[in-house]
Order: C-alpha cells, then structure tokens, then sequence
C-alpha cells in the first residue's frame, strides 16, 4: 500500500480553524444573552437528550418498509455481541427481499437495489432465502448487526449498537434513510468530461457502486440540514447560524450532483435519487438533544468526512473525480465548522443538562467505531485505478479516520468543554 496524504489530517490549521469556531460559538452566545435571548427547555427534553445521544425517535418505519424499534443500552438475541450498547440501541426487523438488497448493494446500508451496471452484473446477483448471519447485515450507518437473526414472521429481526455515521446522516426512527436510486438527468452536474480512461468490467463496478454511496450519503445531508434549520428556529438561535445551516443545505445538493455525475463518468448510467422517506422526522424539540445530534452529525461525523474527501483529493487524477472532490473536501470542512459553532453556543446558551448531553455524545462517538472504520472492504481493484478515481482504501481510510479522532476530534472536543476536560474520558 502506498503511503496515503491525509490532507486535513495533517492537523494544525484544520484544528485551529475549528477552535476559533468554538470561539465563535461562544461569542454569539454572548451576544444572545445581552439581547435577552435565553434557553428554555423542560426535564423531559433534556433527559431526552441524555440517554438517546441526541438520535431522532424511539421506533418508526425505516424506508424500504423493515421496522425499527429502540432497544436500550444493551443487545440481546442470538449470534452476536452482548457486551453493553455505548451509542444508542436499535432492533431492526427486514424482509429477506430487504436483505438480498443489502447483499448485493452493500454500504452504506443496501436498504434498496440499484439499476445493474450491464446484463452481466445478473449472474453476479446473490439470492437470499432465509435469514443472514448477524456479521453479513449492517445498518443505514454502517454499524454491523450486534445480535440476531431473530424470526418475527417472516421478518428477520437483529439489534444494532449505533454510534457514528459515515458523514452527516438524515436518522429517523434510530436509523439513517437514504433515497431510492432512478434514472434521471437532473441531478447530474454540468460539464461532464469524457470516460477516455480503459476500465475493465469489475473496476467500472465498483468504483460505480462506491461513488453511488456517496451520492446517496450526500443527498440525505440535504434532508438532515433542512431539519437542523427548522431546529435553530425553533431554538431561537443567531441569524448567522441559520443562515450557513441553509447554505450548507444548498452546498449538499451541488455535492450530491457531482457524485452521480462521476457515477454516469464511470458507468455511463444517468442515475439520480428518488423519493426519501421523510415521515416521522420532526425537529428535536430541545437544546441538549439538538447539541448531542451536532457532535455526532458535525463534530465527528463531518470532520471525518472533510479530513478524507481531503485525502482522496490528494490521490485523485481524473478531472471528473476531482472537481467533486474540489468541491466536497473544503465545504465538509465549513459544516464541521458550523457544528462546532452551534455546540459552542449551546453549551454557553443552556445549562447543566447540555453540557452533560454534549459530554455523552463525545464519549460514546469515542467509546464505539466511527461509521467511516467500519465500511465495507475495498474491492479486488489496482490500488491506481482506485486513487485515480478518488477513492482511498479500507486502511487508508481507517489511518485518516482515526488520525483524525486523535489529532482534530479529541482536543477540538475538550476546548468545548474545557471547564470539565480534565473529567472527561477521551482515550489516549
């Protein structure tokens, strides 16, 4: 394996730009205070924040039609781990038709099938016919199944541990949604340059699976910042955060774009997104729960996510690949930006029970592997191909996750928090 650039993992000023943000946070806190603004907020909103990490609902319908219920702190059932759940628990029930999807259409959750490449992807299908072993089946956040499989019916049903997501997700029900995949031409991007470079069928496959992924990742961001501005309204919180919620939204889109455009680069498809499922996913009604969601989204989520588009645009040399990655890598940066800015004014707006919130969220995100860490192994192609096209490997993108975590996560983590930092159990 060659040696991987790490872009923002090359720490400092990325870590430095979100310190100040922190300051920023605070200060328009102090702003709101000398107008009058304050935090309301009731015990049970803020216990809500406490004990579910800031995840969006107790039960609900995930999109392809499995059901999704809490489970608690820890996970029970057969054939997987029992050891206690440090992010928050979910029992997911699917039908084998949802699993033979997953099988085939593997990361970020393979909750729906996608148009085959050609013909001959046909006898590459996987049938499935009864129940997958806990290890084969994942979340929409890339958490593998905990426990399972347990027969409801004809429902195969199995417990998740959720922490991190691989970006910024739009969760509902305790579980990432993402969009069905259709043929459409408007939500390619303009100025598609020619596929002049020889690919073979197997590398055209996966490179087109995994920018599919991230076109799917990018145009639920879409969704998960249209709830988080209605959030800061009903939080009364500054104009200025509002607003970069809003243009990170518009930014989502222009990312979302890119990526199918680098799909139809690579494949020749026109693919775009269908309908999302968006029922049941109110704003979070209270400070510490919207504050907990932000570190896990934004702080942790989005840094992850800009310190590797940063890494992969170091690799990349097809122009098609990079103008997304040109785009993608610096705004994912400013999103994490705004989540810290947000975090920040929270802690200095509300009171004891966001702080405890806030704490809990960065100790579980530390405590259980980030989504990122767990995605699906890279396929058989030549690690060149792979760069060319902006993609890092499965190590690759595990050294920057984590590099990340340690270098810019942690101690960005403790300046939030660095009245109680020293009480804090952020690993080495």
């Amino acid at each position: 394996m060659t040696e991987v650039a790490v872009g923002f993992s090359k720490h400092a000023s990325f870590r430095s730009r979100l310190l100040a943000a922190v300051a920023s946070g605070s200060m328009l806190a102090a702003g709101m205070t000398s107008c009058g603004g304050k935090s309301e907020e009731t015990e049970e909103d803020a216990t809500a924040g406490r004990t579910t990490g800031g995840s969006a609902g107790t039960g609900g319908t995930t999109s392809a039609g499995g059901t999704t219920s809490a489970t608690g702190g820890t996970t029970s059932g057969t054939g997987g781990s029992t050891t206690p759940c440090t992010g928050f628990g979910q029992r997911t029930c699917l039908t084998l038709e949802q699993l033979e999807a997953q099988v085939n259409n593997p990361y970020p959750g393979g909750d729906v099938p996608v148009p085959p490449l050609d013909a001959g992807t046909d006898a590459m299908h996987i049938e499935v016919t009864d129940c997958l072993a806990a290890s084969e089946v994942r979340d929409g956040c890339c958490n593998p199944a905990r426990s399972g499989p347990e027969r409801e019916g004809e429902l195969c049903c199995y417990d998740f541990c959720s922490s991190g997501c691989c970006g910024r997700p739009f969760v509902a029900g305790g579980g990432a949604r993402l969009a069905t995949v259709t043929e459409r031409l408007d939500w390619l991007s303009q100025g598609l340059a020619d596929d002049s470079e020889a690919l073979d069928p197997e590398a055209r496959r996966a490179l087109r699976t995994a920018w599919l992924d991230d076109a799917r990742g990018e145009h639920a961001s879409i969704a998960s910042f249209a709830r988080f501005t209605l959030e800061l309204l009903g939080l009364g919180a500054p104009a200025e955060l509002v607003a970069d919620a809003q243009r990170a939204a518009l930014d989502e889109i222009e990312h979302a774009r890119l990526c199918f455009a680098v799909v139809a680069h690579v494949s020749g498809e026109t693919l775009g997104p269908g309908p999302l499922d968006a029922t049941g996913t109110e704003p979070r009604r209270s400070l510490a729960a919207c504050a907990a969601a932000a570190v896990r989204e934004g702080c942790v989520g989005e840094t992850i996510s800009a310190a590797i588009a940063a890494a992969e645009l170091e690799h990349a040399r097809d122009p098609v690949a990079r103008r997304a990655l040109e785009r993608i890598a610096p705004d994912e940066a400013r999103h994490a930006e705004l989540a810290y800015r947000f975090v920040a004014w929270a802690l200095a707006t509300g009171g004891a029970e966001v702080r405890r919130a806030v704490e809990l969220a960065f100790e579980q995100s530390f405590a259980e592997p980030h989504g990122a860490l767990a995605g699906a192994p890279s396929p058989s192609v030549g690690e060149e191909a792979w760069h060319r096209f902006g993609r890092l490997t499965h190590a690759e993108r595990n050294e920057v996750a984590r590099s990340s975590l340690a270098e810019v996560v942690r101690p960005c983590a403790a300046g939030l928090l660095a009245e109680r930092a020293a009480g804090l159990s952020f690993g080495p």
